[in-house]
This record gives C-alpha cells, sequence and structure tokens, in this order.
C-alpha cells in the first residue's frame, strides 16, 4: 500500500484528533477529570473493580458487593463487551475515562466526517458538520454515561457504513455495517441501540427504495439489484452482527430477571420519565438561559424538579448544537436533492416529537408497538437523532451559503436575511447575556463573518474561517463551561475514604447499610466540597453493600428492598452500619469512629449462613413475601419456599434444629468455598442471591441449590464436616467465548481475502 497515499487519506481525521486534545487538554495534561454524577458514582468504580480484577488474572462475571450479589458481565453497565474499553481500562482510574472521552470525541468527528464525505459535501461543509456533531450538547452531557457516549460517537459511523452500502450493494459494506451495529450493542445503553436500529433501518430502507444520487456527483449509476445479491447482502449484514450476542444473551437474561420486566412497572412510572418539556426546546439554541443566577448546568441538568414523573427543566440541552443552526437548515433545501433532504427533515422531527415522551402521544404509541423501546425510559434521549440529522442539514446548508457567498456578485440579500436573524436572537440573549454571552459571540462573529465573506474579497478567506469559529467554539466554550472538573486524585478513593481501611479490618462475611449522611470529599483547586456518598465505590473496595446503586437490579431484591428494614438487614446479614455523624451510644451495637464516617457493629450479629429447622411451603408469591415481613419471622429459624422440597430431602430432616459451625474459606467474586459442621442433617441458607448459572459442590459433588426465602441459595447438608463450593459458571459462557473465536477466525480470513482480491490503484 502506498504510504503517502495513506497519510494523505488520514489527514483530514487529525483535525478532530487536535479538537478532542484542546477539549480535554485540562483533563489529558494538567491532571483534571470530570467527576459528576455517573462517573464518580458508577463507571470509575465499576472501571476499577474490572481492571482489578483482570489484573489478578480473574475475568469477572459476577458482583458479590451490591445488592445481595448481581450479575456483572450481563450489566450492561459495566461495558465488558465493549472492545474500546479495554484500550483505555488499565491506566489510572480517572485518566482512563479522560482519555475514553478524548478518544470518543475524536471517533464521533471522524464517523460524521466520513458519512458527509459520502454524501459528496464539500471539504468546508463536511468539516462544520463533523466539528458540531462532535461538540454538540449531547456529547458533553453525555460524558457522565460513557456507554451512550460511545454510542453517540458510532452512531454516525454506522450511517456511513450504510450509506456506502447503498451506493455499491456490496457484502463488504452489508458486513461492515452490520460489524458497526453490533459494537454498538455491545457498548451496553439498550435505549441507545434500539432507537439507532430502528433510524438506521429507516435510512437505508429509505435510500434503497429512493434511489437520488446526490447534486454534481461523479457518483456511478447504481447497479441493478438483484434478488441473490440482495440475499448475499443480508447473510453478511447478519455475520457481521454476531458479536451482538456475546452480549445480548446473558444481557437478557439478567434483563427478564430484573426490574426492567417488573409487573408493576407502567408507562407513566417507567417509560415515561425524564420527558423533554416541549416548551423547553428553545434550549437547543440557548442551552443556559432558564439556569438561575449562581447555578450551573452540571447542577440543573441533574436536579429533578418533578418528583412524580422525574421530570427535568433542562433535558432540551442535550439537542444543542448552537444558535445559527436553524438558519442553514432553510439553505440546505435548495439543493437539488429534495427527497433525501424532507427525509433527514422528518427523521429529525420525529425525534423530537418522540423525546417528548409523556407529553406527545407518539413515544407511548412506540412504546406499545416497537419491540425493546417499551424496556426503555428517559425518552429525552431519542433527540439523539436530531442532533445527528441536524448536522447532516448544516452541512448542506453551510455548502449552499458557501457557493453563494464565493459567488462573483454580491449577496445582499442573504447578508439582510443573516442579519435579521442575527438581530432577532440578539435581543432574546440580551434579556440575560451572562447565562447566553457564548451564543452572543457566536451571532455577532457569524455576522461578521458572512459580511466579509461577502462583501469583500481580499478578507473573504478570514471571513469564512471566522464563520466556522462561530458555528463551532461557542460549542466548546459551552461543553468546558457545562461540567467542571476537578483533581484526577479525586477518584483515589481509599485515600479520600479513610474508613475503608477499617472495614477492611473487619470479616469478609459481613454486609453493610451505608447511610445516606455519608459525604465524600471532593477536592476542587484549594477548597473542599462534598457530594453524597458513592456506594458502588465499595465495589472497587471488595466490600459487601447492603444496597448500592445501578438502575437494573434483580427483581428479587427488589421484592426483598419493600420488607421492613429489620427484616431485610437479617436476611442479608448486614451487621455493620455507616453513618457520616455520630449517632451516640446504641445499646446492641458497637461503636467505632472510623474518621470520616461512625460504624455500628451489631454485638450479636446475624449469621450470614443459617440451619433453620421450621419449613414452609407457600406457593402464593405475595403471600409468601407477607410472611418474610412479618415481625417474628427470624431465617435463622425458619425459611419459606414457594416449590415444595423433595421426598428425599424432607424424610430425612429431623425435628430439632441441628447446630451449625461455618467458616468462609474462600471469597472470589465468582467462587465461594465454606467449611460446614452439622451434628444432623439440615437445610442450610446462604446469604448469597440465586441467580441461573450458580452451581454448589459438596465435598467436590454437584448438588441442587433451593431457593429459600424468594431470593438465597438454600442447600441440604447432612451431619458432619463438609466443604460447600459455589461457582458461578452460566451455561452461556464458555459456548460464547467459542463462537466468538470462530467469528474472529472468520472475520480475519474474510480481511485478508478482500485485501488480497483488491483492485491496484491507478498511479
Amino acid at each position: 500500500m502506498n504510504i503517502t497515499h495513506s497519510m494523505k487519506t488520514l489527514k483530514p481525521y487529525g483535525l478532530y484528533v487536535l479538537l478532542a486534545l484542546i477539549a480535554f487538554f485540562p483533563c489529558l495534561f494538567l491532571g483534571q477529570a470530570y467527576y459528576a454524577n455517573d462517573l464518580i458514582y458508577q463507571f470509575g468504580p465499576f472501571r476499577q473493580f474490572l481492571k482489578n480484577q483482570l489484573l489478578q488474572g480473574h475475568f469477572p462475571l459476577w458482583n458479590p458487593y451490591l445488592y445481595g450479589g448481581q450479575p456483572f458481565f450481563a450489566n450492561p453497565n459495566s461495558m465488558m463487551c465493549y472492545p474500546l474499553n479495554y484500550l483505555t481500562l488499565f491506566l489510572p482510574t480517572a485518566y482512563g475515562i479522560s482519555v475514553f472521552c478524548f478518544l470518543h470525541m475524536a471517533i464521533a468527528g471522524a464517523g460524521m466526517h466520513s458519512w458527509l464525505k459520502t454524501l459528496h459535501l464539500s471539504d468546508n461543509a463536511v468539516r462544520v458538520g463533523a466539528l458540531t456533531y462532535a461538540l454538540s450538547g449531547f456529547f458533553w452531557w453525555e460524558i457522565i454515561h460513557l456507554h451512550i457516549l460511545a454510542d453517540y460517537a458510532l452512531f454516525p459511523v454506522l450511517m456511513m457504513t450504510l450509506e456506502k452500502l447503498r451506493q455499491h450493494w456490496a457484502p463488504r459494506w452489508a458486513f461492515s455495517a452490520g460489524l458497526v451495529f453490533a459494537v454498538i450493542f455491545d457498548c451496553g445503553s439498550f435505549q441507545s441501540t434500539s432507537w439507532i436500529f430502528y433510524t438506521a433501518l429507516a435510512y437505508i430502507l429509505f435510500r434503497f427504495i429512493f434511489r437520488e444520487h446526490p447534486e454534481h456527483s461523479s457518483e456511478p449509476t447504481a447497479a441493478p439489484v438483484t434478488w441473490k445479491k440482495t440475499a448475499l447482502v443480508l447473510l453478511f449484514a447478519f455475520w457481521g452482527t454476531l458479536p451482538l450476542f456475546i452480549h445480548l444473551i446473558p444481557a437478557k437474561e439478567f434483563s427478564d430477571l430484573s426490574n426492567r420486566r417488573s409487573q408493576g412497572q407502567t408507562y407513566d412510572n417507567f417509560n415515561g420519565t425524564f420527558s423533554m418539556k416541549p416548551y423547553t426546546t428553545y434550549e437547543f439554541l440557548f442551552p443556559t438561559l432558564g439556569v438561575a443566577p449562581g447555578d450551573t448546568i452540571e447542577n440543573a441538568i441533574q436536579v429533578i424538579s418533578d418528583q412524580v414523573n422525574y421530570g427535568n427543566d433542562f433535558l432540551a440541552d442535550f439537542g444543542y448544537i448552537g444558535v445559527w443552526v436553524p438558519f442553514f437548515f432553510f439553505f440546505a433545501f435548495s439543493r437539488k436533492e429534495k427527497k433525501f433532504l424532507y427525509f433527514i427533515s422528518a427523521a429529525g422531527i420525529f425525534s423530537i416529537l418522540t423525546a417528548w415522551g409523556r407529553f406527545f402521544p407518539l413515544h407511548r404509541l412506540l412504546c406499545n408497538y416497537l419491540p425493546t423501546i417499551d424496556l426503555s425510559r428517559a425518552p429525552f434521549r431519542f433527540v439523539e437523532s436530531y442532533v445527528l440529522f441536524g448536522c447532516v442539514l448544516l452541512a448542506y446548508g453551510f455548502q449552499t451559503m458557501e457557493r453563494r457567498l464565493d459567488e462573483k456578485r454580491k449577496s445582499p440579500g442573504l447578508l439582510l436575511a443573516a442579519g435579521a436573524y442575527a438581530v432577532l436572537l440578539l435581543v432574546v440573549s440580551f434579556s440575560k447575556p451572562d447565562q447566553t454571552w457564548r451564543e452572543i459571540t457566536a451571532l455577532l462573529l457569524g455576522l461578521f463573518g458572512m459580511s466579509l465573506w461577502g462583501f469583500t474579497q481580499s478578507w473573504k478567506t478570514l471571513g469564512r474561517w471566522t464563520l466556522m469559529t462561530a458555528l463551532v467554539l461557542p460549542l466548546l466554550l459551552t461543553g468546558w463551561s457545562g461540567f467542571k472538573t476537578a483533581p484526577s486524585a479525586n477518584f483515589n478513593f481509599e485515600d479520600n475514604f479513610p474508613s475503608f481501611l477499617g472495614l477492611h479490618q473487619e470479616p469478609t462475611d459481613v454486609r453493610y447499610y451505608f447511610d445516606r449522611s455519608l459525604l465524600y470529599p471532593i477536592h476542587n483547586a484549594n477548597q473542599t466540597g462534598a457530594i453524597p456518598f458513592p456506594e458502588n465505590m465499595i465495589v472497587a473496595e471488595k466490600i459487601k453493600d447492603f444496597a448500592g446503586y445501578s438502575p437494573i437490579v434483580l427483581s428479587t431484591f427488589t421484592e426483598l428492598h419493600g420488607l421492613p428494614i429489620k427484616n431485610q438487614m437479617e436476611l442479608l446479614a448486614v451487621n455493620g452500619m455507616l453513618f457520616g455523624k455520630n449517632e451516640g451510644e446504641q445499646p446492641d451495637y458497637i461503636h467505632e469512629d472510623l474518621q470520616t464516617s461512625h460504624l455500628y457493629l451489631k454485638k450479636n450479629p446475624s449469621s450470614y449462613v443459617n440451619a433453620p429447622n421450621e419449613i414452609q411451603i407457600d406457593p402464593d408469591h405475595l403471600s409468601l413475601l407477607n410472611k418474610l415481613g412479618l415481625p417474628d419471622f427470624d431465617p435463622a429459624n425458619e425459611v419459606f419456599f414457594e416449590k415444595p422440597l423433595p421426598v428425599s430431602v424432607t424424610a430425612r430432616l429431623p425435628k430439632e434444629r441441628a447446630q451449625l459451625v461455618y467458616h468462609l474459606q474462600k471469597d472470589d467474586t465468582d467462587w465461594q468455598t465454606y467449611s460446614i459442621q452439622l451434628d444432623k442433617n439440615s437445610l442450610v441458607t446462604f446469604s448469597e442471591m440465586v441467580y441461573p448459572g450458580w452451581k454448589a459442590y459438596v465435598d467436590e459433588q454437584p448438588t441442587e441449590i433451593y431457593t429459600g426465602n424468594n431470593a438465597f441459595r438454600t442447600l441440604y447438608l447432612t451431619a458432619g464436616t463438609h466443604q460447600v463450593d459455589f461457582k458461578y459458571q452460566p451455561a452461556w459462557f464458555y459456548p460464547l467465548i467459542g463462537f466468538l473465536g470462530l467469528w474472529i477466525m472468520s472475520a480475519l480470513i474474510y480481511g485478508v481475502w478482500l485485501y488480497a482480491s483488491r483492485e491496484p490503484k491507478v498511479a
């Protein structure tokens, strides 16, 4: 391959690497890091946990530290199936997150650049559309959700492969489109993935039916489409998507057993929550106009202003792509590709109406009739398609304006329209200039740039670059001011919360309750603030928690969570409680001051392993839960089952309660080993959640796990001393690993074949 040609091909994409370097310069070179919301509450701890596990030579499938035990690999928020996650994983946690964001801003810009180039737009129009997409409000506000950020960055890459497929209808582009979609799926955001799928499907169907050629394009007339070739294309597209099953199979298993399928889930209390309020759509142009004086977008966008429907007045900020954008939308329609432009306009409007959620019937209809949409909440995120197609329309409009301003004859009508547009929005901007100074700058710079470009000859180039700066710079400034950075040391959990050192000295078979009064210090410049305690930090510290923080939780745990707190704590063997302040001496607890918290340990702790002798069967699920919530319920003495136990077990159980002595010998994420000593045959319950894939071995012989007290592992053990091993060995793991290996081999062989059969380039 000609190295010079390759460098020329890659050179345009260096702009987006440079942009990302500038955008994340404080994080990459000055020791700063973004920490807001889920970055420190979820993704930071999960990444640190995963890195630590891999460095110890262990691939974690289970997370025993939250909610009594939950799947980890199957949890979409772990991002364990996303290949690019591992490029940054082994860096220090805060720096790895920063590099992740840097890479995906570059990918977002480069992906949009590639798509716009396939649409045969001018270089400047391509740059404007790509830079705007990379710096949009959607990118900035979603840096707190790394899996959604990755989806957003890869969205235009998928659209580029689909456009290439439309132009060539070749198996290699079908395979590429399928593979890109599989990677998007494996990022872990089902909501974004489902919406991207339907958007991409509508796009390729439209482009296939209306085979309209770009204006002034050198694209050859498309070859006739035959059924045979179409079948081959579909086969290769399916082949490309196969890696998504690596995530789909375990994630679906988790989803089916989680609160995402809760019986009490309705449109109003789930799908319709976090809807974008129609009257806030003005934030597409002025993202900070409604922010209270002294407040920031970072704070305003995270405040739930409507506790009933979980609403927020600033969700339209995700659709922010600049104050000049509607002006350029108008000029896009002077192009000849009217059908295509009408389609992307309609798709953009459709996404806005859907983002309005419960305020517009369309979203409810989609939840009722489109598969997978009903699994998602937060419809405001559907505005992602508006941002995508809006940047395409912006690029088309910019190219039209570029042609008009480059004409020899002057364009007073165009500049008069631009002046009227700028004046109108300046009037709005000056109502709160302290909040809209970025938009004021954009409007004035843009008008100045168009004037230079349209009315001068020697200053045309300066005018063009001034206008492009007016479109892009305010987006960067808004992003910088949207979320605050702080020293990356805020992700050093143990250093900032010394209580962890005290907890590490306690037995590992103890769960803790972390009270909401706990605070976590955040160091920023010369001052220290505090945020509510990020409970998921305990995952990185390998400490077992009574609850945790996750949008997807096993439904059995959520049912337990509805019991009285005393019963919950006994079932889960919660023997320690941490408070942010001194609660005074408590008669049944030992009080320890751990510097950043106050620890209260039970004097008579609940046992992690029990040998109850009172066995009750209640096939009515609600009745069983009610009995678990009775004041006199004691898991040390009684256990409830929904299904009758085998006669071979019940016939061998004595009436008297067995005396039990246990020792937790091994406590890894996917493997626990107990030494159990009994003086009589007995059922033995463990304060660990039941889940498909967990296998029990007694003295190295497999034995059946029963579900006791709605959620907990229960075994039948004979009198004597036994070694009990619990191993998480899901049936799908090794088949999926083998399947992935075969797929990678097939893809490599196909890639080598494509390379070897390529046509030589003409010198």
